[in-house]
């Protein structure tokens, strides 16, 4: 497996909230490749006030990953990786970076 790719997004989010994360994994992929399943979502970095709420979802065009998260704490930083393989069975990871305010 790959090492994982950050990105590092530039909007906070609100402990307070329950929203919804995309993983874009289009870069990553190649001409014709698509995201075929995901094997794991887990918070890789920050404490275990942010959860995972949902199942992570393969967009219909097999390009990018969604899930929703919710909590967190003000202050800290987390980091939330995607394990996932693509139809041509590639296994790559792709990590969201973002502060809680």
């Amino acid at each position: 497996m790959s090492e994982s790719q950050v990105i590092d997004l530039p909007e906070p989010k609100d402990p307070r909230t329950k929203e919804d994360f995309n993983w874009d994994c289009g870069p990553m992929l190649k001409m014709g490749d698509s995201v075929a399943l995901v094997s794991q979502i887990f918070v890789e970095r920050g404490d275990s006030a942010l959860t995972v709420l949902t199942s992570p979802a393969i967009s219909t065009d097999g390009r990018s990953v969604s899930a929703r998260l919710g909590g967190g704490r003000r202050g800290q930083r987390y980091r939330v990786t995607i394990y996932y393989t693509t139809t041509t069975g590639e296994e790559l990871a792709l990590s969201l970076e973002f502060d809680c305010r």
